[in-house]
């Protein structure tokens, strides 16, 4: 496997929050309205809003909507296909811009959509404190030789480690997954969404049984080589506000998988191999829950390392591998980064409050606490003055400071200090804006042009792309239809492809559909 080879992307679940004139949350049909207008703020009646977009982004309302989310209901932005960590990190921010421009002309005017005047939030990750804690996935394209037990062993090591640079940082409970009591004490996290992880490895998304690495998508068709490719979608981690973060971490996931695809690890390298599920995801949930560092993740042999022990040796091995992996330029900054970050980890994690966002979030919390004099066990008992002047507890100023610190509003506390250059910016503002504008040169680019002609011929069909390789075309009574495929997620010539589309248009015109394929 080669750099080019590699395809990537996330899908975010951006939560919407109303909070009425009353003082009380918004619930139920006025945040769903919310949310599909921001999904389809044009209402066309001939494409599918969900993929009508510049940039070939996917936007759309969960479908799980409604179901045991009692506060706010949430609007999906996915990302195009991606063929870089950069692009990844750019087109993150990317579709938060779309997203919270959407938003902004939902919340300026809410009348004009039928909706109550209130004061509007949008925030990138959110909880309800009862387990249900959400995120994003993030999805690789991967050789399907690489097995789960690989994906296990290696991969699943070098997630449930990474929160310690890569999280996003919060509250949570102490103990369990749940903050149901109001004297319930709670503690700092690096990564919230990680106490919502109960499995190691399986097919299912759902919060019960949500797993670190998810097998769901290994049968879908989405390459042009079904039997050599598959789809990883990775599940366990937090969305982040911090491009320079993301970079890295894209970039690092596609290390290792290309590593595992390329003859694999050492046999001497830390493993997972035989641990029993319980213990991982015991050892992920301690991982997430000490900010000292000294948490211990056992390996196959029962040794016992920190989790900053364990990505130095990924940092080691990958490295020691430059010449097996072909190293792109990408790549060696994206390692570079990584070596700095486990520098200053040794050094002063503190001195990664300007990128890591459960850094900045630690650094914030504690000084709060020294602030107040108080500690985490009594924060409770503490009041604070916020707003008008108004007193509530310091614990209860951390739940809320847990969800404005997700915020992509003006609400929200790291877009402001983006605005001041308080932290690190890896995409200047005109270029995340000109993305907003232009699709990556993969398959989305394909679909953009594809989208852009059939409004230019005014074709009178329904546009729908089921997965990352197919699009659909149906007539408005759904008498006729057609098929236009592009299975290659690396050809970046798309010139031929559509001649092809303009032919199956032109066909549609005169009712003549054609099914093409590559």
């Amino acid at each position: 496997m080669e750099p080019k080879d590699h395809i990537g992307g996330m899908e975010k679940e951006l939560a919407i929050w109303g909070i009425g004139e009353n003082g009380k949350m918004l619930l139920g049909a006025d945040i769903r309205r919310f949310a599909e207008v921001m999904a389809s703020p044009k209402g066309s009646i001939h494409l599918r809003n969900e993929f009508d977009n510049p940039m070939g982004a996917r936007i759309y309302v969960d479908a799980s909507l409604g179901i045991g989310v009692p506060l706010n209901h949430r609007v999906e932005f996915a990302t195009p296909e991606c063929a870089t960590a950069d692009d990844i990190a750019l087109y993150d921010s990317a579709t938060d811009a779309e997203a919270l421009s959407r938003f902004y002309m939902v919340a300026r005017d809410p009348e004009r959509y039928g909706l109550p005047k209130a004061s509007y939030h949008l925030l990138k990750a959110s909880t309800d404190w009862k387990g249900h804690w959400w995120g994003c996935h993030k999805n690789f394209r991967i050789p399907r030789a690489v097995s789960d037990d690989m994906l296990v062993w290696h991969l699943a090591l070098f997630l449930i480690t990474k929160p310690i640079w890569a999280g996003q940082g919060g509250v949570g409970p102490v103990q369990g997954d749940e903050l149901l009591l109001p004297d319930q004490e709670i503690g700092f996290l690096f990564s919230p969404r990680a106490l919502g992880i109960h499995e190691v490895i399986g097919g299912e998304t759902i919060t019960q049984r949500r797993a670190i690495i998810c097998t769901a998508r290994f049968s879908e068709d989405d390459s042009n080589d079904f039997f050599k490719w598959k789809r990883l979608q990775l599940i366990e981690s937090d969305p982040l506000l911090s491009d320079a973060t993301v970079y890295v971490e894209a970039g690092l996931t596609a290390l290792i998988i290309r590593l595992l695809a390329n003859g694999g690890f050492p046999e001497s390298f830390p493993s997972l191999r035989g641990m029993p599920k319980e213990s991982i995801v015991n050892d992920f949930h301690r991982v997430v829950r000490d900010p000292t560092l000294e948490a211990t993740v056992s390996v196959s042999d029962y040794r016992r390392y920190t989790a900053l022990e364990l990505q130095e040796k990924f940092f080691d091995v990958l490295r020691d591998k430059e010449s097996v992996l072909c190293f792109s330029d990408e790549d060696r900054d994206v390692l570079d980064r990584f070596g700095e970050i486990l520098r200053l980890l040794r050094e002063d994690p503190l001195l990664l409050a300007d990128r890591c966002e459960c850094w900045w979030k630690y650094k914030a919390f504690q000084g709060l606490l020294e602030r107040h004099q108080s500690t985490w066990k009594t924060c409770g008992e503490t009041l604070v003055k916020i707003g008008n002047q108004r007193q509530i507890d310091l614990r209860a100023y951390f739940l809320m400071l847990h969800h404005q610190a997700t915020a992509l509003d003006d609400w929200g506390i790291w877009p402001n200090l983006q605005k001041k250059q308080k932290v690190m910016r890896l995409h200047s503002p005109e270029e995340i804006a000109h993305a907003r504008t232009v699709a990556p040169s993969t398959r989305a680019a394909f679909r953009v042009a594809l989208i852009k002609r059939a409004k230019e011929l005014v074709v009178p069909l329904t546009m729908t792309a089921e997965s990352w390789w197919k699009v659909s075309l149906f007539s408005h009574r759904g008498n006729y239809s057609a098929v236009i495929e592009k299975r290659d997620p690396t050809d970046r010539d798309n010139a031929e492809k559509l001649e092809e589309a303009e032919e199956i248009m032109q066909a549609f015109l005169k009712r003549r559909p054609r099914i093409v394929r590559a």
